[in-house]
């Protein structure tokens, strides 16, 4: 899991909306504020995360279910091989 490395409020408990028979978890005031002061409007990719990530990935999700299966074998496989690489 890719997580921020310092900067990150406090998280306050998570919160939900439930629309229909699905739960989505929502961010809270401190989170949205957080995102929010570290992010600025512009055209370039890293202008939407906050910068006390060191790294982050767009992710375009195949439509047909045959491949995101591939896809979700293929993006699994890398990332356990970034994590036994950097020995997280």
């Amino acid at each position: 899991m890719l997580a921020p490395k310092a900067g990150r409020p406090d998280l306050e408990p998570a919160v939900r909306l439930v629309p229909g028979d699905c739960a989505w978890r929502i961010g809270t005031d401190a989170e949205v504020a957080w995102i929010a002061d570290g992010t600025f409007m512009s055209r370039i990719i890293t202008a939407a995360i906050p910068p006390v990530f060191d790294a982050y990935a767009t992710v375009v999700v195949p439509d047909s279910d045959e491949e995101r299966n591939q896809h979700d074998l293929a993006v699994s496989a890398l990332l356990s091989e970034h994590l036994q690489v950097s020995g997280r």
